[in-house]
């Protein structure tokens, strides 16, 4: 049964229904969800026989509900919300939402209307996860303590793999009604090099959106090269005009934070924004600089931001987003719309972005010097002035394209608008997508994996 055919989503919707009648024209209107989640979890330690030997298995279910109330009262709006707790009377929940918005007041804009275009059709869970996910965990848990018995070198204490589906639906009283369903796989491993006692853990997860997205084995296999190239390291030299190279990881974390400036709440509440026209790149740009092109396209198969709707539920479209380096478009919902007076568009998804013209290894051989990031320790994006700033967890140094030395520490930091003034991007591709949790949104990305910065960069090292 879908979840909009189910008895108690019948009953909150009359429940809302009811509740808007009672209290006249200042409900103005409803939007209820649902979220349907079902998940398989292997807590493993590492066995010198197996490789990974399970401890603890859980498969756990979940059905939560939320209705959102809005209000209007003297030419103001507002929006309150509420869990819902399906083993208690409804209208009291509804009521306290409705509370809610009445002080939560804003200038007036009209819900979204279904569209006369259909959703498109868009595949955005893994089909073998959402078919069987228990099957589909199971085989998952047995490759990955396969693959941790084949390695050497290295010590596995221990790993965590989970397996989820969660099925959304949102309604409103407008009319609208779509349901998406999306997967995703979590695995950790913890690891050692050999010999022990040793003070260096290395501690990966990956978060995919499929099971070949994963690619366990491989990342497996990643997270023991990490930890064997532990050894003999040093700490960067300090540097006002640093020139680095970057993985997909970095990419996909800069220009999601580009995005929070091309969102038109930005611009409403005056904050940092660009809008269609502005230049991205702050200083002159280098004559040798490539310059960026992303398009956002949420209809690839299995990935992070496919999507059929917008969180309004509109159909969403595919678009250019920056062209050579120029804005081209600015996100606009309803309320946004009527804030500023724009018309609303739909344009969202995963960040697909335009190849280079040369390898990452040409990139590297291209300067005097290079520092490759291999990982940083925790990479903090300012989504209002767009500066970055982490620690070295694990680099490389090239001098003249010759690999020289392992580095570890430093603070390396840049300003992404300067960064853009002088910049090269690979001609191999790759794909990323983070899933989204609590505290984290999801990333989709599709273009070069690698990324040098020759300017606006900065490090902190001895």
């Amino acid at each position: 049964m879908s979840l909009g055919n189910m008895p108690f989503i019948s009953d909150l919707r009359a429940a809302l229904a009811a509740s808007q009648a009672d209290l006249g024209s200042q409900f103005y209107g409803w939007k209820l969800t649902a979220d349907q989640k079902q998940s398989e979890q292997s807590l493993m330690l590492g066995d010198s026989v197996v490789g990974l030997k399970p401890y603890q298995k859980r498969s756990v279910e979940d059905l939560s509900y939320t209705a959102i109330v809005y209000a209007r009262q003297d030419n103001l709006q507002g929006v309150g919300s509420c869990d819902i707790d399906a083993t208690q009377p409804l209208a009291p929940q509804i009521r306290m939402a409705f509370d809610n918005a009445l002080m939560s007041q804003n200038p007036l804009w009209d819900m979204a209307t279904p569209s006369a275009e259909p959703y498109a059709k868009v595949q955005t869970s893994d089909p073998k996860l959402s078919d069987n996910l228990a099957a589909e965990h199971a085989a998952l848990a047995k490759t990955v303590a396969q693959k941790a018995a084949s390695v050497s070198g290295v010590v596995i204490n221990s790993a965590e793999l989970f397996t989820n589906i969660d099925t959304s639906y949102m309604e409103t009283s407008t009319g609208i009604q779509a349901t998406q369903t999306a997967s995703d796989v979590y695995f950790e491993i913890a690891l050692e090099k050999l010999p022990l006692p040793n003070t260096q853990e290395v501690l990966q997860y990956r978060k995919s959106v499929s099971i070949d997205d994963a690619n366990l084995t491989g990342f497996i296999d990643e997270a023991v090269q990490e930890a064997l190239g532990i050894g003999e390291t040093q700490v960067p030299k300090s540097q006002d005009n640093a020139c680095i190279l970057v993985d997909k990881h970095s990419i996909a974390a800069f220009l999601s934070a580009i995005e929070g400036q091309l969102n038109a709440n930005a611009e409403y509440r005056k904050g940092p924004h660009m809008v269609p026209g502005d230049q991205l790149n702050t200083l002159t740009l280098s004559a040798d600089s490539d310059q960026l092109t992303v398009t956002l396209d949420p209809f690839i198969p299995v990935m992070a931001q496919s999507a059929a709707f917008t969180s309004e539920g509109l159909p969403t479209a595919k678009g250019l987003m920056v062209e050579q380096n120029v804005v081209r478009h600015q996100f606009v919902d309803s309320r946004m719309s009527a804030y500023l007076n724009k018309p609303v568009n739909t344009v969202s998804g995963n960040m697909v972005v335009a190849l280079g013209s040369v390898s990452k290894q040409q990139l590297i051989e291209s300067v005097p010097q290079c520092i490759e990031i291999l990982s940083f320790a925790s990479l903090l994006v300012n989504d209002n002035t767009l500066t970055w700033s982490s620690e070295i967890k694990l680099g490389k140094l090239y001098e003249n394209g010759r690999f020289v030395g392992m580095l570890k520490g430093g603070v390396v930091s840049g300003s992404i608008r300067e960064n853009l003034s002088d910049f090269r991007l690979s001609n191999q591709s790759c794909h990323l997508n983070n899933v989204a949790s609590t505290f984290e949104s999801a990333i989709g990305y599709v273009g070069p994996n690698a990324l040098l910065i020759k300017a606006g960069v900065k490090i902190a090292g001895n």
